[in-house]
């Protein structure tokens, strides 16, 4: 069930990297970048241990939840880049939105940083089922 025939791999590999790249310019130092560094109180030089091993981690987390969106366009049958969107936004408000907002009620994560990081994981799903409903196959 895990690999769904209608699931393109290369689709999946290039959404992955358009997510990452969104990524890579949200959390830039000249957008939000700076300002989620002094929120959350973490400094990670690129070219670090720290900076590579973030990224590998965000690479892999990326690719799966990309996959499992992929996976729920495919088994769901959606054809449209609306519906598309709107299973994005199904996905981010079901499963990472909470995850983020709880961060908020337990570990007192300020609201601010809530909002960087929940609305960058939305917009990420958004390409990622934009890219994956314009591959071919």
């Amino acid at each position: 069930m895990f690999f769904v025939q209608n699931v393109s791999l290369p689709g999946v590999l290039v959404a992955t990297l358009c997510s990452m790249l969104l990524g890579m310019v949200w959390y830039n130092p000249h957008v939000f970048g700076t300002y989620w560094s002094q929120l959350t109180g973490i400094t990670c030089e690129k070219g670090s241990t720290c900076f590579k091993h973030s990224m590998l981690t965000g690479l892999v987390a990326t690719f799966l939840s990309t996959y499992f969106l992929a996976v729920l366009l495919a088994i769901s049958g959606t054809a449209s880049l609306a519906d598309a969107a709107f299973m994005a936004g199904l996905v981010w408000l079901a499963g990472s939105m909470p995850n983020e907002l709880s961060k908020v009620a337990w570990q007192k994560s300020p609201i601010n940083l809530f909002a960087i990081n929940a609305s960058h994981t939305l917009l990420g799903l958004m390409v990622a089922s934009a890219v994956l409903m314009q591959w071919p196959g």
